[in-house]
Parts: structure tokens; sequence; C-alpha cells
């Protein structure tokens, strides 16, 4: 299984910016639950979602949105809209 970091997340959630760019799209909405799905390890007993959540807090500009917030700010439900 891929080491996950937080900047595996990172990374990721900036490949998706890049191509949602590329696609001339001018906005992108992803979940913690997607992003992470996508790296690998979720769900299951070694999940990190904290380290995804961080990494796509981390992965904000200032005219980003959160559209979700869990309860304890790190969970499943994190929505994001990057503007792109």
């Amino acid at each position: 299984m891929i080491n996950l970091t937080t900047e595996t997340f990172y990374n990721c959630v900036e490949l998706l910016k890049q191509i949602g760019r590329e696609n001339n799209l001018s906005k992108l909405v992803v979940t913690s639950k997607e992003v992470h799905k996508l790296v690998g390890g979720y769900p299951g007993p070694n999940h990190r979602m904290p380290m995804c959540c961080d990494a796509m807090y981390k992965a904000m500009g200032e005219n980003d949105e959160i559209l979700e917030k869990p309860p304890k700010d790190k969970g499943a439900t994190l929505k994001i809209k990057y503007h792109l």
C-alpha cells in the first residue's frame, strides 16, 4: 500500500485542480471522501482522513470556499469549492 502522507493528499488535490484548469473549468468541488478514495486506503481500518482534510485545507486559496464541514473539521463529509 502507498505511504499516505499529507503531501500525498495535497498532490492529489493539486492534480485535480490542474486537470480542471486544463479542461477550462472555473471551479472544482470535491469531498475528502472522494480525494481519499482516489489516493487509496479508504474506506478501511487504516484510513488517514485527518491528513486528507489537512491537505484539502492547505490547498485552499483566498477565494476558495468550504461548502460543508464535519463537526470536528476533519471527516469524510468535508466539501470544498476550489476556484480555478
